[in-house]
């Protein structure tokens, strides 16, 4: 009954935000480079294809997550079916990298990076995107100084470790127990998101086999997830 409440406000509120605006967003944008268009001038070309990116990668990301929430809700995620397709964990990560650089962090200011070389996991390239996608995400919008987060894939016993590691309001603090579906953490509710991102993560990685964790200390936030191999 919890769960059908918070969704019904989901839908009312939130689905507004992450599904009509960045679709109005797009409707706009194309809108304005119609040949029609007289007052459309060429040096805005590139911010309006950007601003129809963003957009659209927005709307595919949160139909994505509630297609995974769904199958992990009702029992119906079986790691058989995932892709078979290995990716190269360190291009994978460096293309998720671009995404944020160059369409959501603030002002010029971009991700600190430190990349290991790293072949291939024993998952598919769609759920280790939604993992790494979620918690650099998450890791910048629990930031409280409005830096960029540092984000590191390490190789380790034949596996690897990813972590994405920012700031954090003075008294913040929530534990990986507290992740549940529909749940924000961040002071400010309206921020994009429907709250269901780390939980799955937290369930992709139980399914998959990975160790999921993160903590607060210091004024720091820290999201890792390690690989056995």
């Amino acid at each position: 009954e919890e769960i059908n409440e918070k969704w019904l406000t989901i839908l009312n509120n939130n689905f507004k935000q992450e599904f009509l605006t960045p679709l109005n967003n797009m409707i706009n944008a194309t809108l304005s480079m119609d040949s029609r268009n007289e007052s459309f001038k060429h040096e805005d070309f590139k911010d309006t294809i950007s601003a129809i990116y963003n957009s659209s990668f927005r709307m595919f990301r949160n139909t994505r997550n509630l297609i995974v929430h769904a199958a992990l809700t009702n029992n119906k995620f079986d790691i058989r079916t995932h892709s078979v397709h290995m990716p190269y964990l360190s291009d994978l990560l460096i293309q998720i990298l671009i995404y944020f650089n160059n369409g959501i962090m603030y002002n010029d200011a971009k991700i600190e990076a430190e990349v290991d070389f790293i072949d291939k996991a024993n998952i598919g390239t769609e759920y280790l995107n939604i993992i790494f996608t979620e918690l650099i995400d998450n890791g910048i919008r629990h930031d409280s100084m409005r830096k960029p987060p540092k984000v590191r894939l390490t190789s380790i016993n034949n596996g690897f470790e990813f972590s994405v590691i920012n700031h954090v309001p003075e008294g913040f603090f929530f534990e990986t127990k507290d992740i549940d579906q529909f749940r924000k953490f961040h002071k400010d509710l309206s921020l994009n998101g429907i709250g269901i991102g780390l939980y799955i993560c937290k369930g992709l990685c139980m399914k998959l086999g990975y160790h999921f964790s993160m903590a607060i200390e210091e004024g720091l936030i820290k999201f890792v997830v390690t690989s056995g191999g």
